[in-house]
C-alpha cells in the first residue's frame, strides 16, 4: 500500500496520515492537499475513478459560504468559474459585489457560487454553473449514501475520526503528531466576530441555498445513524 501526498509540509501530520490509511485502505489512496499543504482541496467526485473509495467531510452550508467570502482577500471564486482564470474579471467582480447593501448576499447568489458540495459529489467543479433539479438532488444523495466509503462532518471532526476508525476495523491509533502543532489553515485578516456578523446576515436576510441544505442535511442523517450504530460519542445529537 503507498499513499501519495500532494505536498510535503506538515510531516508530522503527513507521516501520521500514511501510517493510518496504511492501516485501513485495501489499495492504492492519494491524498488531496490544498495549495498551502492544509485540507479543503475543491476535486469533484468521480465515480469511475474512486471505485467506492471516497472519503469526503461536509461542511454546514453557512459556514463554508462565510469561508469562501472570506477566502484570502475575500470572496473566493472558485474553481470551474466562468471567470476563474480572469484576475481582472475577478477584480471587477469583488467590486461589484463590495458595493452592494449585502455584499455576502450578493456572493452567496452570484453565477456559479451556489451549491458547491452538491455540484462536486455530482463531480462538477465548485464554481461550475449548473442548476440542481430534483433528478440531479436525489443522485447526489444516492451517491453519498451508497458509492462514497465514508462521509464525516467537519463540526463532528473528532467523532468522524472515531467512527471512520470503527467502520473499517483499524482501531483507534495512538496520536502521533506532537500536542499543539497547528494542523489546519486559518485566515487570521478577519476576526471571529467578524464570522459572525455575517452568519447573522444570512439568516436576517433569509439566504437559502436548497439543494446544499438539503443534500448537508441527508449527510448529517447518515453520520449520526452509523455513530449511533457504532456507539460513537458525538457532540450534537441528530
Amino acid at each position: 500500500m503507498a499513499a501519495e501526498f500532494e505536498k510535503e509540509d506538515n510531516q508530522f501530520l503527513y507521516e501520521q496520515l500514511k501510517y493510518d490509511v496504511s492501516k485501513v485502505a485495501k489499495c492504492d489512496a492519494k491524498i488531496l492537499l490544498g495549495r498551502d499543504g492544509g485540507y479543503g482541496w475543491h476535486d469533484p467526485f468521480v465515480p469511475e475513478l474512486t471505485n467506492g473509495s471516497t472519503v469526503a467531510l461536509f461542511r454546514k452550508p453557512r459556514n463554508r459560504l462565510v469561508s469562501a467570502f472570506l477566502f484570502g482577500s475575500g470572496m473566493m471564486i472558485p474553481p470551474g468559474h466562468l471567470h476563474s482564470p480572469n484576475e481582472t474579471m475577478q477584480a471587477e467582480i469583488f467590486k461589484y459585489i463590495s458595493n452592494t447593501t449585502y455584499p455576502i448576499m450578493t456572493y452567496a447568489r452570484y453565477l456559479g457560487i451556489p451549491s458547491c458540495q452538491t455540484k462536486m459529489v455530482l463531480g462538477h467543479n465548485c464554481g461550475t454553473e449548473v442548476t440542481i433539479t430534483g433528478e440531479l438532488l436525489a443522485e447526489a444523495k444516492r451517491r453519498v449514501e451508497h458509492d462514497f466509503a465514508f462521509v464525516g462532518l467537519t463540526e463532528e471532526s473528532a467523532a468522524s475520526a472515531d467512527l471512520f476508525y470503527a467502520m473499517y476495523g483499524a482501531g483507534k491509533p495512538e496520536p502521533k503528531v506532537q500536542p499543539h502543532t497547528k494542523m489546519y489553515r486559518e485566515n487570521t485578516n478577519h476576526s471571529k466576530m467578524t464570522r459572525t456578523r455575517l452568519l447573522e446576515v444570512l439568516r436576517e436576510q433569509n439566504w437559502s441555498d436548497p439543494p446544499e441544505q438539503a443534500l448537508y442535511q441527508h449527510v448529517r442523517r447518515i453520520f449520526y445513524e452509523r455513530c449511533a450504530k457504532y456507539n460513537i460519542s458525538t457532540l450534537e445529537r441528530y
